[in-house]
């Protein structure tokens, strides 16, 4: 591959994860009801093996929205080794093999936030769907989101996200079996980075795009501004005074879930 075919190469790449998060995020707001229609689509409590197949290319959908912006560079950074390697004559491995890596760390975790959310709402009597959970829960995601900003494994988990040059150079590993571990290992640590944020979405609502949007912004400023990981210990900060005003103003809950 000459230098003119990689760089249109790795144009295109940049060009088709910003296709597939703007797809995304017109997907997910074409599908989320209003807020007026939400209650009427509850579900009994513990929901089948059917809900969780209509609830994981919801959720993998939304992934693609949140997470592409900040995961891009690292996608990037891939893609470029690899056609380094393979232009010094190294069989490389396709750069979706290792999206797909990525993608599968945040479809496990799909589950269990499915698992999870099914379990809290039976032991709360409150129906599956879109019923919002009791105003304790959304005080407890933002603390809990909160204080985990703050602990020495998000540091470390975002350190990781914001070094993708770093990590390839440590983790890089051939072939498709390698491409896909490299994968899982920076799903785990983006997840490792954000899954306390992705919990905030049990108390404002899995669908809640106000919040969604809010998530995406601080994930990507975590993870590619210069100044990320003060804002991420600024958010934490704040997301703990967003908990303690829950628990002691439930009124204030619409509020706090910018009226969704």
């Amino acid at each position: 591959m000459s230098a003119l075919e990689s760089s249109r190469a790795y144009r295109a790449v940049a060009i088709v994860l910003t296709a597939a998060t703007a797809l995304a995020w017109v997907g997910i707001v074409s599908w989320t009801p209003g807020p007026a229609a939400m209650d009427d689509m509850a579900m009994p409590p513990l929901p089948s093996v059917a809900a969780l197949g209509l609830f994981l290319p919801m959720w993998m959908t939304m992934m693609v929205a949140m997470m592409f912006p900040a995961a891009l560079p690292m996608v990037l950074i891939f893609h470029r080794v690899s056609t380094d390697r393979r232009r010094k004559g190294v069989a490389a491995v396709p750069t979706w093999v290792f999206v797909a890596g990525y993608l599968a760390v945040w479809a496990a975790f799909g589950v269990a936030f499915f698992g999870i959310e099914a379990v809290i709402r039976w032991l709360a009597g409150v129906p599956s769907g879109m019923v919002r959970l009791p105003a304790t829960i959304t005080a407890l995601a933002f603390l809990g989101a909160g204080v985990y900003q703050l602990t020495p494994l998000k540091g470390v988990c975002l350190r990781r996200c914001r070094s993708p040059l770093e990590f390839v150079m440590v983790h890089w590993r051939e072939g498709t079996a390698g491409a896909v571990g490299m994968g899982v290992v920076h799903g785990a640590y983006c997840l490792g980075c954000c899954w306390a944020l992705m919990v905030i979405l049990l108390g404002v609502g899995v669908m809640n795009l106000a919040w969604m949007g809010l998530l995406t912004l601080l994930i990507f400023v975590e993870k590619v501004l210069p100044a990320g990981a003060l804002v991420g210990r600024v958010v934490g900060g704040g997301l703990i005074a967003l908990g303690l005003l829950a628990l002691l103003q439930p009124s204030l809950l619409p509020l706090l879930t910018l009226g969704l």
